[in-house]
């Protein structure tokens, strides 16, 4: 690998979506607060959609900045309690019956 190919590599490791391939875990991740995070339930506001989001990255699994929003790392994604992005959904490798069940968007 040339210098400038490990320096383009080394660019990507950082704010970009991961890939399925190089998942671990995904969070919970939304645009808007206020969120109610206890243990006895977890909802996001009324309208608010639940995207996919790793540790360390600034974007979504779906690729939307999540620079600014709220991350809720005690809730691994997909929450079926909450609404969540299909484009998300299908970016996690999850099936597409899965998809259709757990995603609004």
């Amino acid at each position: 690998m040339t210098h400038m190919a490990k320096s383009k590599a080394k660019l990507y490791q950082f704010g970009a979506a991961p890939t399925p391939a190089t998942t671990t875990m995904w969070f919970v991740a939304a645009p808007f607060a206020p969120i109610r995070d206890d243990e006895k339930a977890f909802a996001l506001p009324a309208g608010v959609v639940a995207h996919a989001k790793q540790m360390g990255t600034t974007q979504t699994a779906c690729g939307r900045s999540a620079l600014t929003w709220h991350r809720i790392w005690t809730r691994a994604f997909p929450e079926p309690t909450v609404p969540s992005c299909k484009e998300c959904l299908r970016a996690i490798g999850l099936a597409e019956k899965d998809v259709q069940k757990l995603g609004c968007v």
